[in-house]
């Protein structure tokens, strides 16, 4: 009996690591000004240095959430006030003086839903 329970216990351990795994890109933007992106990897979380993104000394930390799909966002530069919020997927939120915005991985031989190519009249 105990057996069974480490091994729901593993599955659902196992289950919760790939749902939280980051996918697509993070694009860091300012009023008018363009930052930087951010590749996100095939890993539940990622740490960054913030100089190559927004120009400013510190770090950003992203952990993906678990069954949600969402993630979360940790943005800490000295001198400024430190940031967090928690994005969706494909979604954009105000941290710490930048747009964080996602944009989510689409395979390639997908269609978006919007656009219907075989019954569209040209």
């Amino acid at each position: 009996m105990v057996l069974v329970f480490v091994l729901l216990l593993l599955v659902a351990v196992c289950l919760g690591i790939l749902r939280a795994i980051l996918h697509g890109t993070l694009t860091l933007d300012r009023v008018d000004e363009r930052l930087g992106t951010l590749p996100l990897p095939a890993s539940p979380w990622k740490f960054q240095p913030t100089d190559d993104l927004i120009g400013v000394p510190g770090r950003i930390f992203i952990v993906g959430i678990p069954f949600t799909r969402r993630m979360h966002i940790w943005i800490r530069c000295p001198g400024r006030p430190t940031g967090e919020g928690t994005l969706r997927p494909g979604g954009q939120r105000y941290i710490s003086g930048v747009w964080v915005t996602h944009n989510a991985a689409v395979a390639d031989d997908s269609q978006p839903h919007s656009i219907d190519l075989d019954s569209a009249e040209l």
